[in-house]
């Protein structure tokens, strides 16, 4: 359905930002590597901080880790 809709160069780019934050994610990963070798854009479809939680260390302000938004 992504080849018939010409959506491959988003979701491999979507896939490339998902695994900035998860490089073991199975589904992600698969996605990426279908469409992986498809022309990158100039710019990210979405940042990878979109697609992704902050994980909080006991109140702190900054993310101690980020996790991918299920």
């Amino acid at each position: 359905m992504a080849r018939r809709e010409r959506a491959e160069r988003i979701l491999a780019e979507m896939a490339r930002q998902a695994l900035k934050v998860d490089p073991a994610h199975q589904l992600w990963r698969e996605i990426f590597e279908v469409f992986g070798k498809e022309a990158r854009l100039r710019d990210p479809v979405i940042h990878w901080t979109r697609l992704a939680q902050p994980i909080m260390k006991a109140g702190r302000c900054n993310a101690s880790e980020w996790r991918l938004v299920q």
